[in-house]
């Protein structure tokens, strides 16, 4: 029994910022080390286990963690990474397409959270290309575009996204003419990239109704 003023369980205290990098650095040589066998020899990739897990299972759903890790460089490698696996979905060898495609529809959902959560302002500047071009692929490979656009729907709907409306909706625009084939990597970066340095004003009360929204309006309605 507790006496007043005493927790019920005990505390741990917090990591130490020497424990947090070398985790960061632990995780990331994993994720370079996997992309580059993913690469080289994804059939390996797909069959390396942990116990009686895959390993690759694991990994993804770290590499979503790290989407919006505090270490840049992490979420950077977390991102080339899963771009590697959005590519592997459309390997020659159908058992390779196969896994890289459970994994992906199992964290999909995640990473695209915290992407467009990132391009609302919170993403440094150097990490835009690399997320973008995630994206992309995300949205543009045949065998992930199942339901990608009801979780865009949803996502769209949380408070982070600040444009209004009609920008939600022109960016449903732009996705879907990724997915058809309409809107390359690099034009969905440019789009991107006027989203995120809208959002980084400091009058968030106005930015549905700013002049920025509506030039956005108005070059990317013109492109779409």
């Amino acid at each position: 029994v507790q006496g007043q003023g005493e927790a019920a369980f005990e505390s741990r205290p917090p990591p130490s910022r020497e424990a947090e990098h070398s985790s960061f650095n632990c995780l990331r040589a994993l994720l370079d080390l996997l992309q580059t066998m993913g690469r080289l020899c994804p059939i390996y990739l797909m069959n390396v286990k942990v116990g009686s897990e895959h390993l690759i299972r694991r990994v993804a759903g770290s590499s979503v963690v790290g989407l919006s890790a505090s270490d840049t460089s992490l979420a950077r490698t977390s991102m080339l990474f899963l771009t590697t696996l959005c590519e592997l979905s459309t390997h020659d060898n159908e058992a390779v397409q196969k896994a890289m495609i459970d994994n992906l529809t199992q964290i999909r959902k995640g990473v695209v959270t915290r992407l467009l959560m990132g391009f609302c302002g919170k993403f440094v500047s150097t990490l835009l290309s690399p997320a973008s071009q995630l994206l992309h692929t995300l949205a543009s490979k045949m065998a992930l575009r199942l339901d990608f656009e009801t979780d865009m729907v949803a996502i769209l709907k949380q408070e982070y996204f600040l444009l209004g409306d009609d920008a939600k909706n022109l960016t449903l625009s732009v996705f879907r003419g990724c997915a058809q084939g309409t809107i390359s990597a690099t034009e969905l970066e440019t789009f991107l990239c006027q989203v995120w340095k809208i959002h980084r004003t400091d009058d968030f009360s106005l930015l549905p109704s700013s002049d920025a929204v509506a030039r956005l309006l108005q070059r990317f309605s013109l492109e779409t």
